[in-house]
């Protein structure tokens, strides 16, 4: 799950003094023109700019500014991620909790590589992350140390990249302006872009000729099926990948690969609902993705 992968990264990145507030030589930059004004401005509140603007804020000392249209949109990903992994983070932000947005675990993660039915096995436990309890962790956690929450859109068009500057931005050498579009205006001494790949505030296109940024899409259904059609995947295993594509037609079967994920979960465990027995065939919960 790559917003959380950041999350460790962003943690680097403070520590190792990338934002000072009180950098010798460095003061505060304040445009008398500008509405609001903060040492760091942070566009986007996933996973990654929300436990960003909370780390500047808790540990940096900073005055942090999160800027999204949607601040209080629920996130619509379905978040996975090694558990060693999340139990590392865990002990590098104890302060969040994190184990406690874990909702569910599978002790091994399967993986499907061929075109036949031989299941690769990891001793990898994965888990599953509850994408509502982790926001409202990182919201109330950047509400108690005074991380500014502003509601906007800033303006400008994904089209008209260049070098950096868009319509919606400026930067000069003490920061940058923001500019939102209801007409207010964000000075910030630094600006971090946690709007994802198709950001309109970061030129991907530069001098280069070098090829064009990649990136992962996931198609996601949540389906209740009996447990016997979960076969032939096991229901307390992680799918990780499923790249077999002898169902295709050949002439699909060259094109990008493409694999599936299933997370296999009982109906109280993904809906609140108790499991219903019928016989010898379980109901089960299968969140799934293509990507």
């Amino acid at each position: 799950m790559a917003p959380l992968a950041l999350l460790a990264a962003a943690l680097s990145t403070l520590e190792a003094g990338a934002f000072m507030a009180a950098a010798p030589g460095r003061s505060r930059v304040t445009v008398a023109a500008a509405d609001m004004s903060c040492d760091c401005a942070v566009i986007g509140a996933g996973p990654a700019g929300s436990v960003i603007a909370w780390l500047l804020a808790e540990r940096g000392g900073l005055e942090v500014a999160l800027v999204d249209p949607n601040l209080d949109k629920p996130w619509p990903n379905n978040y996975g991620v090694w558990e060693s992994e999340f139990d590392a983070l865990h002990a590098m932000m104890p302060e969040l909790k994190l184990k406690d947005c874990v909702d569910h675990t599978w002790p091994v993660t399967d993986c499907f590589f061929e075109t036949d039915e031989r299941r690769t096995t990891l001793d990898s436990p994965y888990c599953r992350v509850h994408r509502g309890r982790l926001q409202e962790t990182l919201r109330t956690r950047s509400d108690a140390v005074g991380v500014r929450r502003i509601q906007a859109k800033v303006r400008g068009d994904a089209a008209s990249w260049c070098a950096n500057i868009v319509d919606g931005i400026r930067h000069d050498a003490a920061g940058s302006t923001l500019e939102f579009d209801d007409g207010r205006t964000l000075r910030a001494t630094s600006v971090v872009d946690c709007t994802g790949f198709e950001s309109s505030l970061t030129s991907r296109q530069g001098t280069g000729t070098g090829p064009p940024p990649t990136f992962q899409v996931a198609y996601g259904i949540y389906g209740l099926v009996e447990e016997a059609s979960l076969a032939p995947y096991d229901a307390d295993a992680m799918l990780l990948f499923d790249y077999r594509d002898d169902h295709l037609p050949v002439k699909e079967r060259d094109a990008s690969p493409s694999f599936m994920y299933a997370m296999p979960l009982d109906l109280d465990e993904a809906t609140g609902l108790r499991t219903v027995s019928r016989g010898v065939i379980r109901e089960r919960h299968v969140a799934t993705s293509m990507a």
